[in-house]
């Protein structure tokens, strides 16, 4: 019998290490279970972070490019801006004298003076830095404003 107990303690205490071992093993495998979870989800949340990211790319793109027609539109613009602005001073004061000038007259001799010395003299001038057009068009704009009526338009006077 004693030898019995002393075999059953024996195969008692290699059981015991084979359950510790076991325990040890078993909370191994649940540390493992969770960091291979959280990198799955980890995983996952890169995943749509890549679509999303992606996704804002392609439309920066679009947004890139449209914005980049855009610009040549602006920069053209500000060029005839820049332009017409250097010459606002001479084109109002020459549309402003016109208006002052024409008032007084009959609205046949006023169309007569529009299509006739007024802008022949104007075209003249043309070649020394005075545009016919925008002056035309303050002229036109004035008079009709006013209501002085003169209502001729770009073809019949140029």
């Amino acid at each position: 019998l004693a030898a019995a107990q002393e075999v059953l303690d024996s195969v008692m205490a290699v059981l015991k290490s084979k359950q510790d071992a076991l325990a040890e093993v078993e909370d191994k495998i649940k540390k493992l279970q969770a960091v291979y979870d959280n990198s799955v989800t980890e995983k996952k949340n890169l995943e749509r972070n890549m679509a999303v990211t992606a996704a804002r790319l392609k439309r920066s793109s679009k947004l890139t490019s449209a914005l980049a027609d855009e610009q040549v539109r602006w920069e053209e613009s500000v060029a005839m801006f820049t332009t017409q602005l250097s010459n606002v001073v001479g084109d109002v004061f020459i549309a402003a004298a016109c208006v002052a000038y024409y008032g007084a007259f009959t609205s046949v001799y006023r169309e007569e003076l529009m299509t006739g010395v007024a802008m022949a003299t104007i075209r003249e001038l043309g070649a020394g830095g005075v545009h016919v057009a925008p002056v035309q068009r303050r002229l036109e704009d004035c008079v009709q404003e006013l209501g002085l009526g003169v209502r001729a338009t770009a073809e019949q006077v140029l």
